[in-house]
């Protein structure tokens, strides 16, 4: 089984994301809902990594014939599928609102 926690896992992408992002601002005031906005991310990557695990461990029952259910199988592997593609899209959103806000004349 690939591990999840390496550099190829969510939470290397994960750190590489966050990790400028949950540093305290200098002004509190000057970012109200800044803190609601870095939890909601962290509470969606989270469900994407714990669905990308339930994934590899239905498929490592299956291989390994500790389950010969293939239908759970299928379900977990469409849930992660399903969740990665919206944070691809999420992140997407957020590159484009990033690549906008840097192209405006001030």
């Amino acid at each position: 089984m690939a591990d999840l926690n390496g550099l190829d896992g969510i939470n290397g992408l994960h750190a590489s994301l966050w990790k400028n992002v949950t540093q305290p601002a200098a002004d509190p005031a000057a970012q109200p809902n800044a803190g609601a906005f870095v939890d909601l991310m962290k509470s969606g990557l989270q469900k994407v990594e714990l669905d990308q695990t339930r994934q590899a461990v239905a498929i490592e029952d299956l291989v390994t014939g500790r389950t010969q259910d293939v239908l759970p199988v299928v379900q977990a592997v469409a849930d992660a599928d399903l969740s990665f593609k919206l944070l691809l899209g999420v992140r997407n959103k957020m590159v484009d609102a990033y690549k906008q806000t840097m192209t405006m004349q001030v």
